[in-house]
């Protein structure tokens, strides 16, 4: 793989991750402005009870998973 091949796929990665931070923050944007503070709110509270039920779904299969392959 050539430099400029790797210079290639560098900005092609890191302009993918700028449009994402884009439209994320444009997405969080009109969520605020349809919502209101306290929706903002609760869809944090929603997101935080989420991912504490996929944590615990997981058992921790991940960590155990990374301790038999070491």
């Amino acid at each position: 793989m050539s430099s400029r091949d790797l210079v290639k796929s560098m900005l092609m990665i890191g302009s993918a991750q700028a449009v994402s931070v884009v439209i994320s923050v444009l997405r969080v944007k009109v969520l605020a402005l349809l919502v209101g503070p306290a929706g903002i709110g609760l869809l944090g509270i929603y997101q935080n009870l989420r991912e504490t039920g996929a944590l615990g779904a997981g058992l921790g299969l991940q960590n155990s998973g990374v301790r038999e392959i070491a």
